[in-house]
């Protein structure tokens, strides 16, 4: 859940759905399921960053998830599994990445940090400076304008346990002066 929206993080059924209503997602789930549609008019039909993971076959399917399968460059076979994100989808993903209690309205360059260890979708990095920049949460945080007015801390992936929240009420232990 998160705090600050009080929505939830999509689950399965929405992202299937958020799969089938953005027509580039559809043509790549189409795409992937049947390798005899991708053609020279169907990839240009998609983003230029996804036209080569197509072709070497790095997006598949997995439970119903678009996933991207990036190489890791080391010289091994190895990759990290990112998830797809629809258009409809990547303003919850946004939010619930920055604009929470957790996210602590960080900058751009680490919102993009965090959400890109599980996330991809094309123009993500632009996205989060777009984003961030329209933020009122960041407006007031930011030093440059005035001093700021919350709580800016670590994302926990980053730091677990860095930020500690203890409730200091202990019922039955206050007294009033009667």
């Amino acid at each position: 859940i998160n705090g600050a929206t009080a929505t939830q993080l999509p689950d399965t059924n929405r992202w299937i759905d958020a799969y089938d209503a953005d027509p580039e997602t559809a043509l790549i789930k189409s795409m992937i399921n049947n390798p005899g549609l991708i053609t020279k008019d169907n990839l240009l039909k998609i983003h230029s960053s996804l036209r080569m993971p197509m072709r070497q076959s790095l997006l598949t399917q997995e439970a119903d998830m678009i996933i991207l399968r990036e190489p890791l460059g080391d010289g091994s076979n190895s990759y990290c599994k990112l998830r797809l994100v629809p258009k409809p989808l990547q303003n919850i993903i946004f939010i619930a990445f920055h604009a929470n209690p957790i996210g602590g309205h960080l900058n751009f360059v680490r919102t993009f940090r965090n959400i890109r260890l599980r996330y991809f979708w094309p123009e993500m990095f632009s996205y989060c400076k777009k984003m961030c920049a329209k933020c009122p949460g960041c407006a007031l945080a930011n030093r440059t304008s005035s001093s700021a007015k919350e709580l800016v801390y670590s994302f926990p992936i980053t730091a677990p346990f860095m930020v500690l929240h203890v409730d200091g009420y202990n019922a039955g232990a206050q007294c009033n002066f009667d």
